[in-house]
C-alpha cells in the first residue's frame, strides 16, 4: 500500500480504464489484442468502483447483475451481487458513475460479442462461452496494470486500497473498514471518482 501514498500512483489508476478503451478504439482492426485490453479496461474500473472478490468478478452476468434504468444513450446502471453471492455476506449494490458507464456501454455493444461465438451469460466470457479462469483473470489485471503504470496490484488490493483511502481520511473508521467491502467510500472517493 506504500506506492500509493505518491498522488501520481493514486492518479493513474483511476484513468487506466478510459485510456486503455481509447487506445483499443483508436488500434482495433479486429483482432484479440485489443479486443483483451477492453475486457481488463472494464474490470479494472468495475474494481475501483465497487472493490469485490476476484470470484464475484468473474461471476457477473449482464443480465442478474446489471440493472439498467432510464433510455438513451446513455441510461443508468446498478451493479448489483446479493448477499449470498459475497463471502462476507454483505450484497453490493453500487450504482455505477457515469465514466463507467461510458466504458460499459461500448464493451457490451462492440466489444463482449466477439468474446464467444456462443451465447453467454458471462460478463467476460472466454472463448468457449464459460467462465473465465480466476486466477488468470486476476493474472491479467495484474500484468496489464504493471505493464501500463508501473504499479504492482492485484485484483484483492483493491478492497485493501478502499480500507487505505477510508483511514487516511477518517483514521479512527476501522470499524467502518472491518464491517464494509468499502463500495461507498470508493465511489464518492474525490480520489478515485474525479469527474471527467
Amino acid at each position: 500500500m506504500r506506492q500509493f501514498d505518491e498522488p501520481r500512483n493514486v492518479d493513474a489508476l483511476p484513468d487506466l480504464p478510459a485510456n486503455l478503451l481509447r487506445q483499443s478504439q483508436r488500434d482495433d482492426v479486429g483482432g484479440q489484442e485489443h479486443l483483451v485490453g477492453v475486457v481488463y479496461a472494464l474490470a479494472i474500473e468495475l474494481l475501483t468502483v465497487a472493490p469485490m472478490r476476484i470470484k464475484n468478478l468473474t461471476t457477473l452476468e449482464v443480465e442478474r447483475h446489471f440493472i439498467r434504468s432510464g433510455r438513451g444513450a446513455l441510461p443508468v446502471f446498478h451493479l448489483v451481487v446479493p448477499s449470498e453471492e459475497v463471502k462476507n455476506g454483505t450484497a453490493i449494490e453500487v450504482q455505477l458513475p457515469k465514466r463507467s458507464t461510458e466504458l460499459l456501454m461500448p464493451y457490451l455493444k462492440s466489444y463482449r460479442p466477439r468474446l464467444s461465438s456462443v451465447p453467454s451469460p458471462w460478463l467476460s466470457p472466454n472463448a468457449a462461452g464459460q467462465q473465465c479462469s480466476i486466477v488468470g483473470f486476476g493474472r491479467q489485471i495484474s500484468q496489464l496494470i504493471h505493464r501500463h503504470t508501473g504499479l504492482k496490484m492485484h485484483p484483492h488490493l483493491f478492497r485493501h486500497l478502499s480500507g487505505k483511502f477510508i483511514l487516511d481520511a477518517h483514521p479512527d473508521a476501522i470499524e467502518t473498514v472491518r464491517l464494509t467491502h468499502c463500495c461507498d467510500y470508493m465511489r464518492e472517493s474525490t480520489v478515485l471518482q474525479r469527474s471527467y
